[in-house]
């Protein structure tokens, strides 16, 4: 429902409508008329102010355009807790919005920086909240800061010496601080604070020493993996002690795995911040507390050390401390082992992070480092609390590396997508080829020797797209073959090209290419030119209810629906497996141009076989 428009009239919210009149106008009251959208765009604790900074944007519909001067905002922390509140400076900032062809300056950003140790002494500390107040007119509205753009990252936790805070958000996604001294923690009567006063570890004999703060009748260690429950053996009256073995504890090496200590009421169990490791000949195990009452073991076989290291292009390069006859080095997390080939002199070892074609092994992911020598030993690679400059993030081509030492001593990498084209590398650039370089892209003349391949939303080199492509780089190597990905580094066969979905040279391809293969539809925002030609394979037999049939466009706006039948009028040919597809997939997809009675390109490899064996494998 659209909402009533209003205008601010010599500091007086009026409606604007000329068809009432001014009697009946006067009547009506506008106090709460007023509608705020917001949202968190970053939260995070200041080292150099020792603040709490929050910022986002902030504007009520219907006044987009207001400034600054004509509108009251104020914010003011609220702890929840006792229910005291504080007020705090909040600041407005600009922003530049394109509307149309212009540009328009946009009031909507606000920053709040929270000096949270001087506020504790007013409010105490406790779970806080802030809440927004915006007045324009008689006008009000208030609202507590809140919808984060990721929850995930928008999280924080410092502690101090005379305090700790740290962000959360709640079930409405509202931003949630909570604040508490050292002290008052140690003195609840509701927590008992643990820390770790020895670990031992002897031919796979695993003993930890806990104390708490107090006496507690009974402790037990339950594995996160298997849900076993160890009970402690109690020393005295504040410490315990747990005795265990690598296989009772289901622990395997090289591998990370997850405990937590409780008790046996309901009171909270904090676990104090921990990383301790002990070295029994070349086996090295490492306990590093995590959040509350949880903590990691790791069970590394081997230690390696690492003295120096830097990237350079594609490569990473490590000196290690001691020479080892290295075989190939193993990136390692919990989902996957990706093995990385090797150049080796003497103590220096060249890392290669990319296939000979050019792809990008390493998912956005973390992984820790291994080597594996000749017989097939593995090592972890370790740092040993040297901070090494090579922590700095590291790009090359289309993707982005960061190596660093974990809390665990190990070293750890991530490797990411980035866009490196220069017309690519903001969104605001990519908008400018999108709305403007695209079109102009679009009267230049078609080349026939372009095919363009995209399968399952750009994830996947597989199914009927596939399948052409191969028939077409054995039969026609004079074609050039592009294929789409949201992931630049999925390997393909062959010679073809490939294009990240969104890119310049993605609008390029898509603009000049004559013949288009797809088998879930290509983006709205893709304009089909006369004269180019697309082919819809689909990527199965309707197994369920497909095209309109399906909820969510059986039931979806008149908007919505028309823009699916768009895309699917813009298909020249519809590939069928079969008779009962002939029928059912035109009428699922309101289609109306020629089916393609040939069978899915990807079974024609089944009638080629001859040979069982071939089929088997």
């Amino acid at each position: 429902m659209d909402q009533t428009p209003l205008e601010l009239v010599k500091g007086h919210l009026q409606i604007k409508d000329s068809a009432l009149s001014k009697d009946i106008l006067s009547q009506i009251s506008l106090y709460n008329a007023l509608l705020p959208h917001y949202l968190l765009t970053d939260v995070y604790f200041d080292e150099e102010s020792s603040n709490a900074v929050i910022k986002g944007e902030w504007f009520l519909e219907g006044f987009q355009d207001i400034t600054p001067n004509s509108e009251e905002i104020h914010a003011r922390i609220v702890n929840i807790d006792n229910h005291q509140s504080v007020d705090v400076e909040i600041i407005r900032g600009k922003r530049y919005e394109r509307k149309g062809l212009r540009y328009i300056k946009r009031f909507d950003p606000f920053t709040i920086n929270l000096d949270y140790q001087k506020i504790a002494h007013v409010i105490s500390s406790g779970r806080w909240k802030i809440k927004l107040t915006n007045r324009i007119g008689e006008a009000t509205c208030e609202e507590f800061v809140g919808n984060p753009l990721s929850a995930k990252t928008q999280k924080f936790s410092k502690i101090e010496e005379a305090s700790r805070i740290s962000s959360s958000f709640n079930h409405s996604w509202e931003l949630v601080l909570n604040v508490a001294d050292k002290v008052d923690i140690q003195n609840e009567k509701d927590k008992i604070l643990i820390s770790v006063d020895a670990i031992q570890y002897n031919h796979q004999n695993i003993r930890i020493v806990f104390s708490t703060n107090k006496t507690v009748s009974l402790l037990k260690i339950i594995s996160r993996k298997s849900n076993d429950i160890s009970e402690l053996e109690k020393l005295d009256d504040n410490q315990y002690v747990w005795e265990t073995t690598v296989n009772d504890a289901d622990m395997t090496f090289d591998h990370i795995s997850n405990f937590s200590i409780e008790s046996d009421n309901n009171k909270t169990l904090l676990l104090s911040r921990t990383d301790v490791s002990v070295t029994e000949q070349n086996e090295i195990l490492t306990l590093s507390s995590t959040v509350n009452n949880h903590f990691n073991l790791l069970l590394n076989t081997n230690k390696l050390l690492v003295d120096n290291g830097y990237f350079k292009k594609n490569k990473l390069y490590l000196q290690l401390h001691d020479v080892v006859n290295v075989k190939n080095v193993v990136a390692v997390n919990s989902d996957e082992e990706v093995t990385l080939p090797i150049q080796q002199n003497h103590h220096n070892i060249i890392v290669q992070l990319d296939t000979s074609n050019g792809d990008y092994v390493l998912q956005n992911m973390n992984y820790d480092l291994y080597l594996k020598d000749a017989q097939s030993k593995m090592y972890v690679l370790h740092l040993d609390n040297v901070m090494i400059d090579f922590t700095k993030e590291h790009r090359y081509k289309h993707q982005r590396h960061v190596i660093w030492r974990s809390r665990m001593g190990t070293l750890r990498i991530k490797s990411n997508i980035i866009w490196h084209l220069f017309w690519d590398k903001t969104p605001r650039r990519r908008k400018f080829t999108e709305w403007v370089l695209y079109p102009l892209m679009r009267l230049l003349p078609l080349k026939k020797n372009i095919w363009v391949f995209d399968s399952y939303w750009s994830s996947k080199f597989s199914s009927n797209e596939k399948a052409i492509y191969e028939y077409i780089q054995e039969n026609h190597p004079e074609i050039k073959n592009i294929w789409i990905f949201n992931d630049p580094n999925v390997p393909i066969t062959g010679n073809g090209k490939k294009v990240r979905k969104g890119s310049i040279e993605y609008w390029w391809y898509m603009a000049r290419a004559k013949y288009l293969v797809q088998n879930t539809n290509f983006p709205q925002n893709y304009v089909k030119r006369v004269g180019q030609i697309e082919i819809e394979t689909l990527h199965g037999t309707f197994m369920k209810t497909m095209g309109f049939d399906e909820p969510n466009f059986r039931f979806a706006s008149r908007w919505t629906q028309e823009r699916f039948a768009q895309r699917n009028e813009r298909w020249d040919y519809l590939v069928s497996p079969s008779k009962f597809m002939d029928k059912v997939a035109p009428e699922a997809f309101r289609y109306q141009h020629k089916v393609l009675h040939t069978g899915f390109p990807r079974n024609d490899q089944l009638i080629k076989i001859t040979i069982p064996h071939q089929l088997v494998n």
